[in-house]
């Protein structure tokens, strides 16, 4: 019963990106420091949505691997 309802949520999420991408298919353009270009609406919205998970996910491992430490310090003592 899980699986079907993992497949069926998969498919809604695939198909909301699928008419995401297709509604946000216009160009814009993109300034940066190094020059200019022209990138649809649709992969500049998930590139930075990959871009800031990535910070975030960044940023947590700091104190994660931090906390490991301190568990793995207090199980040997």
């Amino acid at each position: 019963m899980m699986k079907i309802f993992l497949f069926i949520f998969t498919l809604v999420i695939l198909i909301l990106g699928a008419s995401f991408t297709l509604l946000n298919a216009e160009p814009v353009q993109v300034n940066y420091y190094f020059g200019t270009a022209e990138v649809a609406l649709s992969v500049v919205l998930v590139g930075t949505l990959v871009v800031g998970a990535l910070i975030g996910v960044s940023a947590t491992m700091g104190k994660l691997l931090c906390l490991k430490l301190q568990l793995s310090r207090l199980r040997r003592s």
